[in-house]
């Protein structure tokens, strides 16, 4: 059974929805979708990225 992570990388995010590190940085910006850090790491949050995608 695959297991979907929680978060993921800056760049694993705008894989995953086809966008640039800088719009994801912009989203993250604009409340848009969650960002959280771990230690010097910033990890975005799979269940804001599919509230984005669902929202259209």
């Amino acid at each position: 059974m695959d297991s979907i992570p929680l978060t993921v990388s800056i760049e694993s995010a705008g894989k995953i929805i086809g966008v640039s590190r800088t719009m994801i940085y912009a989203l993250i910006n604009a409340k848009r979708i969650t960002a959280v850090k771990v230690n010097r790491r910033t990890l975005v949050t799979m269940e804001s990225l599919r509230a984005l995608v669902d929202s259209g």
